[in-house]
């Protein structure tokens, strides 16, 4: 396999910046507690929560505490100023500091002003006293309980019970409140059933340490190769870092989250991205966000559609870009990911995924799998699946037979001749059956269950492109304009605007919001055919959205406003990844960016 080779870069980032909390959460890698703002969620009004994610699920509370600054005992409004290792809330010469210990811990050390934690009534937080003036923080709502104590100065605890109304009415807890003087320190810290007071690091050097962790990780990536990106680059990092968290439960490797508003778990394509982004600068990271999905796999070779580390969910899958996503991988680090250990590992389940899309989801003589439902696609509310399902949509297949190429290639690299043979006769035939099934004319078609055509305007029937040179050079030049159609100056629009299907408001989801999968995609496809022009007009106007919007889940493809969710992770490593190698794939001219406000 051909490697590839990064030009060099020009620029350079000395690594300081600081969290915009207005569109992102304060955390560190490896911690499963974060301090978010109420851009979400604020069960206790505006502010600051303490939150835990280490729950079962999307729908599991997450808000621990509210954080509200105090002098002489009253509520005060405070500055905040955050950087990836240190939250500091000022008034004058007054402050309090806030930084995080090991992978479940919270330190807080005031200054002139004390700070105020409130329990959140959906964390059902009970307060028990314990020894040497220490408290535990049992999270009922949260499953979990934390060790509260003042390694020194004063914490004063307020704990009343309180009758819970309603079903269980007669069930009581208290909702507690945890004030610490000013010129105190206060370590809380996650605990078992015998809880006992840790040894004290230091706050400064708990920070010093977050510091260098996140200078390390900057450090270590690339300089962007477009003008005017390198704060975006700089968000971009500092939203993967602080997804990551460390092995626990069910789950034995650290795993970048999709982010830790309410996305705190790993859906199983949004991890493809998350592994190529980190390929290069941390490739034992980058593995263990390939295996966090793959280890899951059934004893049928279907993939979850997402884990978490309580539950694995098996009521939908994602589609088959794994092998695509190992391609890139391998390409820009073969000396890693050509190991035969981890190539035999993953030819071993990437042979059984696709044979279950092979035989579980295609009708009998064909080798076109289809979606049962819009979920699998990733693509959950895309036009093409407004009319029936099961729906065969040309995507799947383009994905599938270059994830048998891609085996075919495994395959010969571990001298198993006839099998690599095999997978890459499978990978022509299906491209094949693509074409002579789904092509009509200049552009690509889905296929009822009846066999009847779905001729829509979404994005999802120009991802056939991922093929790239692989196809017919009629064909690549029809959906290449057809891809151009979808090109607004904000990146990728998944509906056309013209569209009467297309939907201009936050939830429209897939009917017309800019989303990073198919921008890869595309972009990948586009380089790869030689279209580096048109490669370049869409990472700018991508690129210069996510970073403006704060790299939220998806955007809106007109006016580039975010939606969905925020500080969303596979917005952040596909920005990384295209601005970074922006120039790498000549020629290309250089389009200068507008600095995100």
């Amino acid at each position: 396999m051909d490697t590839f080779e990064r030009k060099p870069a020009s620029l350079r980032y000395n690594g300081r910046m600081n969290v915009n909390l207005t569109r992102s959460v304060f955390s560190v890698y490896g911690s499963y507690l974060s301090v978010n703002p109420s851009i979400w969620n604020a069960p206790l009004g505006e502010g600051l929560y303490l939150c835990t994610h280490t729950g079962r699920g999307r729908k599991a509370p997450r808000e621990l505490f509210y954080l509200q600054p105090l002098r002489d005992g009253e509520l005060v409004e405070a500055n905040v100023d955050c950087s990836p290792s240190l939250m500091t809330l000022s008034l004058g010469e007054d402050r309090v500091e806030i930084s995080f210990e090991g992978e479940c811990g919270l330190r807080v050390r005031s200054g002139g002003l004390g700070l105020r934690l409130s329990s959140v009534p959906a964390a059902r937080i009970l307060l028990e006293p314990r020894p040497q003036g220490s408290w535990v923080a049992h999270a009922g709502g949260c499953e979990t309980k934390f060790l509260v104590h003042a390694p020194s100065g004063a914490l004063e605890v307020q704990a009343s019970w309180q009758l819970r109304e309603g079903r269980n009415q007669g069930i009581q807890y208290n909702e507690g409140i945890l004030e610490l003087a000013p010129h105190s320190e206060l370590q809380l810290i996650e605990c078992d059933s015998a809880p006992r007071i840790p040894e004290v690091v230091a706050f400064d050097d708990l920070v010093s340490a977050w510091a260098k962790d996140w200078q390390d990780w900057i450090g270590s990536r690339s300089a962007p190769q477009l003008s005017g990106w390198q704060e975006g680059q700089q968000e971009a990092a500092y939203i993967t870092w602080c997804s990551v968290v460390a092995p626990r439960g069910q789950q034995p490797h650290p795993v970048m989250m999709m982010n830790k508003t309410c996305m705190d778990q790993v859906w199983s394509w949004d991890h493809c991205f998350n592994a190529m982004a980190c390929c290069e600068t941390r490739p034992e990271l980058a593995w263990a966000q390939l295996m966090s999905i793959a280890d899951f796999q059934d004893q049928n070779g279907c993939l979850p559609d997402s884990v978490n580390l309580h539950m694995t969910q098996f009521t939908f899958t994602k589609p088959p870009i794994h092998g695509w996503a190992y391609a890139w991988c391998w390409e820009r680090n073969p000396e890693f990911f050509a190991a035969p250990e981890r190539l035999e590992r993953s030819y071993a389940w990437m042979s059984r995924w696709s044979q279950w899309w092979l035989t579980e989801c295609c009708v009998e003589g064909s080798q076109l799998p289809r979606y049962i439902h819009g979920n699998n696609s990733g693509w959950d509310n895309a036009t093409i699946f407004d009319v029936a399902c099961p729906t065969l949509s040309p995507d799947c297949a383009a994905y599938l037979s270059l994830q048998c190429e891609v085996l075919g290639r495994m395959a010969a690299e571990l001298q198993r001749p006839e099998e690599a043979q095999a997978w890459t006769e499978r990978a022509a035939q299906i491209q094949q059956e693509l074409i002579e099934t789904l092509w009509r004319e200049d552009h690509f078609v889905g296929l009822t269950p009846e066999g009847e055509d779905i001729d829509c305007e979404s994005l999802i029937t120009c991802m056939p492109l991922i093929l790239g040179s692989r196809l017919p050079k009629e064909i690549l030049e029809a959906l290449v304009a057809r891809l151009e159609r979808f090109l607004t100056p904000h990146g990728l629009a998944t509906e056309h605007p013209d569209s009467p299907k297309f939907h201009q408001h936050s939830h429209a989801y897939w009917r017309s919001s800019v989303w990073p999968p198919p921008v890869m995609i595309a972009v990948t496809g586009l380089w790869d055919a030689g279209y580096t022009e048109l490669a370049g007009r869409i990472i700018s106007a991508y690129c210069q959205a996510t970073a403006a919007c704060g790299f939220r889940e998806n955007h809106d493809p007109l006016t580039g406003e975010g939606r969905s969710d925020y500080a969303f992770t596979w917005t952040a490593s596909v920005s990384l990844m295209l601005a970074e190698e922006a120039h790498s794939h000549e020629p290309l001219v250089e389009t200068e960016l507008e600095q995100p406000s």
